[in-house]
């Protein structure tokens, strides 16, 4: 094997993706092998990550005008979408020209390549022909990769960066970008005093990623998503948010997302439609309430509701772990009046998704309560 080809850092289980692309050339361009024989090859690869990698490359090179991507499953059962190649080359230089992309900047995957944010950073690294480090998925990615090995762009999930926080810095982390889940106040006081530029990216599978971003730190942070090139927002009768994307999208991608719109290239995300809580009449957004609380609860919890007799549904607050104190007098006082939880329950174990994701519904059955429907 030539080498000179790839480079391989010398740490175990983290290639760049040239090597992979190396591998792929011999044993599937080169010798034209069947797919058992493929998944034969693969299967000596000594992690499900290293596998996955190889198997989203041949499906990229192979005869197809398309690739499939799995939906994370947070908000429903999980489906597959099929994606045209064109347009995640298209996402690929959307994210690229506004990020300024160069030929030779190494950049970062850390995430599984079954999803389509990992499957993004590849291509994004195939397209703008930059060295992608590919790291097996983990809570803190930085700590085993050498510190003289200067990042230009990485994306992570919210946990990833609470845990690498110590380690983010522009000697180290030039442009970073936090998907997958919601950012708590914590950790966006934690981000505004890091030097690396950091955005929050608005986005899902069907949009293929993002197609918009919130600057978090710096000089001029953002106080809403703006949307990349060629993207256009409106909302549908709920308030929920249309995206108008050719580039990524034939058709218009109609969202679950209550937005405050801006103006067409700007909006607030305020909530799910279908998580809004409907309580004596006022409509109530659990992520409003968790945002607030996120400032005093320090461990994982989510707000939803049960049904009730007066007011048709309840707020409810439900934490991860064992019966913390939890002074509901004091969250009457800090929350918005009828916002307040009624009760509080306890769960050993949230369930997530592949991606971090809390099943909100699923995890409320792990107790029996009469969910609204």
């Amino acid at each position: 094997m030539d080498c000179s080809y790839y480079f391989q850092l010398n740490i175990s289980h983290i290639y760049s993706i040239r090597f992979f692309i190396y591998i792929y050339t011999m044993i599937i361009l080169d010798f034209s092998l069947s797919k058992k024989e493929i998944l034969n090859t693969v299967s000596n690869f000594n992690s499900n990550w290293s596998k996955d990698i190889l198997l989203f490359l041949n499906e990229w090179w192979n005869d197809s005008d398309f690739i499939t991507a799995k939906t994370s499953g947070s908000t429903g059962v999980p489906k597959t979408i099929i994606l045209e190649k064109t347009k995640v080359i298209n996402s690929a230089r959307l994210t690229g020209s506004f990020f300024d992309f160069q030929e030779g900047n190494n950049s970062l995957l850390c995430m599984s390549p079954k999803y389509i944010a990992g499957k993004l950073m590849i291509v994004r690294a195939i397209v703008w022909k930059m060295n992608l480090i590919c790291i097996e998925p983990d809570s803190n990615p930085l700590k085993s990769i050498p510190a003289d090995t200067h990042i230009d762009f990485a994306a992570m999930v919210p946990l990833q960066v609470q845990n690498s926080i110590s380690e983010i810095n522009s000697d180290r982390v030039s442009k970073l970008i936090i998907g997958g889940g919601a950012i708590d106040n914590y950790l966006l006081k934690e981000i505004i005093n890091l030097d690396t530029e950091i955005y929050s990216t608005y986005g899902m599978t069907e949009t293929i990623t993002h197609i918009a971003l919130k600057k978090l730190n710096g000089d001029n942070p953002d106080n809403s998503f703006k949307a990349l090139d060629n993207v256009v927002f409106s909302h549908d009768n709920r308030n929920c948010l249309v995206i108008h994307a050719k580039s990524v999208s034939d058709d218009d991608v109609i969202t679950n997302d209550i937005i405050e719109l801006i103006d067409s290239k700007a909006f607030n995300w305020l909530g799910r439609f279908d998580n809004v809580i409907n309580s004596g009449g006022l409509k109530i957004f659990p992520e409003k309430i968790e945002t607030i609380l996120s400032k005093v609860i320090s461990y994982p919890f989510f707000i939803s509701s049960i049904k009730d007799e007066k007011l048709g549904e309840k707020v409810v607050l439900f934490i991860e772990g064992d019966n913390y104190k939890i002074d509901l007098d004091y969250l009457k006082e800090i929350l918005p009046k009828y916002h307040s939880p009624k009760e509080v329950y306890f769960l050993n174990n949230f369930l997530r998704t592949d991606t971090g994701k809390v099943k909100r519904g699923e995890t409320m059955d792990l107790i029996i309560i009469p969910k609204i429907q």
